[in-house]
Parts: structure tokens; C-alpha cells; sequence
């Protein structure tokens, strides 16, 4: 009987590389740069750090390194001390938050976490919870699915094979922290300047191609006065959004206390309407989770606009990243249970901030860049 030339063909491209295939398989497996499956075997623990891998370095922790209470952020919590934590709030604490985390990302996170571990007590910032448009964290939703074989979609790539080949110990295929705590990022201190010179200082510094818009913007500024416009929302939706991204978390585990952080921004992102483009609606959207979150005594809400922090510019680096004081202000206020906004005391927050907002002084910033 005649073989069939094209089965013999199609037979040898399938066969012939599977066994390197699973050899290489073996060896990214042994090799586990992010222990998604096992700490190290014959090499040092490392560990990648969270600001740019913390949606993947994550799961190595959770799953094997000891920690009871989780700091869960963007960037806006990166300066978050779990020192500071430990001794004012008690507990281990694990600062996971990673750059560009949206509230769905940090929920995927979160939930594996609580899932998987007894956890206390979680610090979550939410920012953009007046939106209601998230990343679908498909990137690296995967690592926590609880099936350990799409793990591999990680290391399927030149970087990590090569890695596992020569089972190198180099800072970019296993990670260049020894420790898979305190890695909060320790920025430049800011100066202690006066107001005046804090505002040409943050000039200096964010004279940037990234900011030329909005500094555009500053230079036509006519000092308009601030009005907030009433308009529809479509409130069922926001609803949903809360529910399903933020609250569900503390629904789901009523024995760990949340502490939901709102960011405190620069006046400058609401008068020019760059990260906060619509104040009216953030007003609405918190007044939404504030009264949704009434019933829940496993959740606290805290807030900071209300306060001359964000009046002055000397203490952000852009518009919206603050100091390491402020974070260190946060944990302090739930540490002692101030600046909470409940719905008691939301009334008053809310007019305090719009009322901030609307007597920011803006025509100095503006003459002071005219004059560059």
C-alpha cells in the first residue's frame, strides 16, 4: 500500500519539534523567573519589582511568601510605606500596587489574594471611580484563574526562553529584589519650598513635551470664573460599575476590612479639567458610593481634597502625584479614623472642595509661565 506523501509530511512538521517543545516546556517550568508555580530551585530568591511587573510578580507572593494585609494602587500609592503600615495599623503589610492599575486590575489582584490568604485588613486606592471604562486585564488575568497551565502564556516569549536556557541569574530574567516587601518607590524629596517658589519649581519640572497641551491651556487661562454644570448620569450604570469593580470585594469578604482611598489631585486637574473633567459628576458618583457602602461596616471611605494640601503645588510632582507625605498621611488618618467621609459628613467635604476649587488662583501659575 502507497503512503500518502502529504500525511507523512504534515505528520513529521507535528512531530519532530514537539520534543523540543517539551523540553523547553521542562525548563520554563524549573526555570519559574516569577514562581507562578514554585519558589526557586537552585538559584537565589528574586523578585521582580511591582511598579512595572506587580499585576504578575503578585501571584508569587500570595501564593507563598507570609503577609496578612494588602496596599492595593496605581502609582498614587507607590510611596505607601508597609513599615508605616505594620506599626500604625498592625499586621504584615504587602504594597502591591503597580503602575497604570485600573480598579478592575486591582480587583483581579484582590480577589486572588482574599481567596487564597487570611487577610486583614486592605488599603485600595480608587481612582477613576467616577468612570466607568476599564482595562479588561487580559494580559495577566490568566495567573489567576487557578489553572496552573496557562501560567505558561507568561514565559511564552525570546526573553524568558533564553533566560530558562542559560538559567541566568542576571536582574532581568528573575528580578533584582531580594525582598518581596518594602518595595514602595522612594522618589526624589520634594524641597520644602514656599508657595511661590514651589509653583515656579513645578513649572521648571513639568516643562515637558508630555505637558505641552496643558500648559498651552495655562497660557490662554483668563481667569474664567469655575462653574460646575448639572447634567444626566445614568446612574444605573455607575451603580453597576461600583458594585462590580470596587464593593463586590467587600461583599464577597466580610471578615477583611477596605479602606478605599480617594487620590487627592493638584486644583489644577479640576480647573483646567485635565484628569478630572467633569467635577459634577465625581461629586454624583461619590455621593453614589458613599451611600451604597453605608451598609457595608467592613468598608471605610477616605478623603483628602477637602483639605489646603492640593491648593499647593509644591507638593506634587506633576498634576496628580503627590508626596510621600501624603501617603504617609493616609495610613495615619486610618490609623485614627479622620478624614473619613461617610454620609454625614460628605455634605460638608463635597462644598469644601468645590469651594477650594473654585478660589484656586490660577492667574498667577499662568502669568508666571507667560513670563518663561
Amino acid at each position: 500500500m502507497q503512503r500518502n506523501p502529504y500525511k507523512l509530511f504534515v505528520f513529521c512538521v507535528l512531530c519532530i519539534p514537539l520534543p523540543f517543545i517539551v523540553c523547553i516546556g521542562i525548563m520554563l517550568y524549573l526555570y519559574d523567573p516569577m514562581q507562578v508555580w514554585h519558589k526557586p530551585y537552585w538559584r537565589d530568591v528574586a523578585f521582580f519589582n511591582y511598579i512595572g511587573h506587580g499585576r504578575s510578580q503578585a501571584k508569587a507572593v500570595i501564593d507563598f511568601y507570609p503577609f496578612d494585609s494588602i496596599i492595593m494602587g496605581s502609582s498614587m500609592l507607590f510611596k505607601s510605606s508597609e513599615d508605616l503600615a505594620d506599626r500604625k495599623l498592625g499586621g504584615v503589610w504587602v504594597n502591591f500596587s503597580t503602575g497604570g492599575a485600573d480598579n478592575h486590575e486591582k480587583a483581579i489582584i484582590l480577589d486572588y489574594a482574599l481567596s487564597h490568604k487570611k487577610i486583614k485588613q486592605v488599603i485600595m486606592s480608587i481612582e477613576g471611580f467616577w468612570r466607568t471604562v476599564d482595562k479588561d486585564g487580559e494580559n495577566f488575568s490568566y495567573l489567576y484563574d487557578n489553572n496552573p497551565l496557562t501560567n505558561m502564556k507568561l514565559y511564552v516569549n525570546y526573553r524568558f526562553i533564553a533566560c530558562a536556557v542559560t538559567w541566568s541569574a542576571k536582574p532581568d530574567c528573575i528580578g533584582d529584589r531580594k525582598e518581596y516587601r518594602h518595595h514602595f518607590i522612594q522618589d526624589e524629596t520634594l524641597p520644602n519650598l514656599s508657595a511661590l517658589d514651589g509653583v515656579e519649581a513645578w513649572l521648571l519640572r513639568n516643562d515637558t513635551k508630555k505637558n505641552k497641551a496643558l500648559f498651552t491651556n495655562l497660557r490662554n487661562f483668563n481667569n474664567e470664573p469655575y462653574v460646575v454644570t448639572p447634567h444626566h448620569i445614568d446612574i444605573t450604570r455607575h451603580r453597576q460599575y461600583l458594585r462590580e469593580n470596587i464593593l463586590f470585594l467587600a461583599s464577597k469578604y466580610p471578615n477583611t476590612r477596605f479602606h478605599f482611598v480617594i487620590p487627592t489631585y493638584t486644583r489644577l486637574t479640576f480647573r483646567l479639567k485635565d484628569e478630572v473633567h467633569d467635577f459634577y459628576q465625581w461629586k454624583i458618583i461619590l455621593t453614589l458610593l458613599v451611600e451604597m457602602a453605608k451598609e457595608m461596616p467592613n468598608v471605610r471611605i477616605y478623603g483628602f481634597d477637602d483639605l489646603d494640601y492640593a491648593d499647593n503645588l509644591a507638593n506634587y510632582f506633576d498634576t496628580t502625584h503627590y508626596s510621600a507625605e501624603m501617603n504617609a498621611m493616609q495610613i495615619e488618618a486610618i490609623a485614627t479614623n479622620t478624614h473619613r467621609i461617610t454620609s454625614t459628613t460628605l455634605p460638608v467635604y463635597l462644598q469644601a472642595t468645590e469651594d477650594k476649587i473654585k478660589k484656586y488662583n490660577l492667574t498667577q501659575l499662568a502669568e508666571l509661565l507667560k513670563s518663561k
